[in-house]
């Protein structure tokens, strides 16, 4: 039932109602203002309730408007779903959310003297990189800490779920889009003798002449047909299990005697992440890589037509990666470059003998273990390079000045 509208209260304008009445506004674009008060006739109930509303919609109008030009209208907030997409991408690729918080909760556990330490390398290795994942997880969903307190595991078990869905989602979505762009670039750079479908894995794989060149590891020498045969044969002596040095992750220079030069430079791994983290388009027109510079300028790319400029936030700004790329980033990657060169009909965790949780598991660990203090600076330069390529804008706007300063300064002690 609708409530009936009080005569008093129409001709008892509210406080605020009166001084939007009696404040000066600009002429609307008809000539007069909707918030002039001589258009509203209190003597009739009627009609002073119709030009209230009409006063009321004019103020939400130019509420929006003032909202749109000062770029300051509210945006609403990020679902969990939403907050769990980056999962994957910067935390860990294959870890449930449940098992990275299993392992927080045992180092709680140890610092109390509850548990055993374990000995094994391995073991702890593992370990470790769960709990990276687990403080990763907490800068990438700061709402989880609050979740985890929450004594109603049902409602902390729907928070997790939720999240899961938003990772494997995205997940889906990436392996979906560098499926399409991988296709198109062998296609459009390599000009393969068998075309690739975009669309369909179906083709590819190691009896593809391109990829499986790309698939096969630097040790072999791939144009040698007899090699090639033995690859596919998975020969003994010729399997690629457990070796992950493969063509795909280098430049076209390349050296089995030093494989760590250039490792995880090449020009697909490159575009591959350009496709995820800032856009597909960004990954046009990138030239093919120099060699081993690790301080060179940031890489070059061609001029293309028919761009269009870029009117929402990238990935990597939504994760707040503020212009570094990070190591698992790069591990991401280089598993949806490799999978998207076989021809596996779906996601699987191990396909043609190729373990891509192991591969995964290896390139964080290259990035995250270091064996001595030449492979810590090997790591630094590498992660320096893969800046000035994905960011290069903010690089250069975070230079530091402290070369000119101390110029500066020296100048200015020699003369004094």
């Amino acid at each position: 039932m609708t409530k009936p509208i009080s005569t008093a209260t129409i001709m008892a304008p509210s406080s605020t109602t009166s001084s939007l009445l009696r404040s000066s506004s600009p002429p609307s674009r008809h000539g007069s203002s909707p918030f002039s008060s001589s258009s509203v006739n209190f003597e009739d109930p009627e009609a002073a309730a119709a030009s209230i509303a009409r006063l009321q919609r004019a103020l939400a109008a130019s509420r929006e408007e003032l909202a749109e030009a000062t770029n300051t209208k509210t945006k609403r907030p990020a679902t969990v779903t939403t907050m769990g997409r980056g999962i994957r991408k910067i935390v860990s690729l294959y870890e449930g959310l449940s098992s990275i918080i299993d392992e927080a909760d045992r180092r709680t556990v140890n610092e109390d003297g509850d548990a055993i330490e374990e000995h094994d390398p391995r073991i702890k290795r593992a370990r470790d990189r769960t709990f990276t994942a687990y403080n990763l997880l907490l800068r990438l969903v700061p709402r989880l800490k609050k979740a985890i307190q929450d004594p109603d595991m049902d409602t902390f078990n729907t928070f997790l779920s939720d999240l899961q869905d938003g990772a494997n989602a995205a997940r889906g979505d990436d392996l979906k889009r560098v499926k399409e762009e991988v296709g198109n670039w062998i296609n459009l750079d390599y000009k393969p003798t068998e075309v690739l479908n975009s669309k369909v894995r179906d083709g590819r794989g190691m009896q593809h002449d391109v990829c499986g060149a790309l698939l096969a590891p630097i040790d072999f020498n791939w144009d040698d047909l007899e090699v090639r045969a033995n690859i596919r044969a998975c020969k003994e002596g010729f399997t690629i299990t457990d070796n992950y040095y493969l063509n795909c992750l280098y430049p076209k220079d390349r050296d089995t005697k030093r494989i760590e030069r250039n490792f995880l430079r090449s020009n697909l791994l490159l575009k591959v992440y350009c496709c995820i983290f800032t856009s597909p388009s960004s990954a046009e027109g990138i030239e093919d890589e120099a060699a081993d510079v690790p301080d060179g300028p940031p890489r070059k790319k061609q001029k293309t037509t028919g761009q269009k400029k870029a009117t929402k936030a990238n990935v990597a700004s939504l994760l707040n990666m503020e212009g570094k790329v990070t190591g698992r980033s790069i591990a991401y990657a280089a598993v949806l470059l490799v999978f998207n060169l076989t021809d596996a009909v779906q996601w699987v965790d191990v396909y043609n003998g190729i373990n891509f949780i192991a591969f995964y598991n290896f390139i964080v660990d290259y990035f995250e273990e270091f064996r001595n203090d030449a492979s810590q600076q090997r790591v630094q330069n590498l992660l320096a390079w893969w800046n000035r390529q994905i960011f290069p804008q903010h690089v250069a706007t975070t230079t530091d000045s402290d070369a000119s300063r101390n110029r500066l300064l020296a100048q200015e002690d020699h003369y004094d």
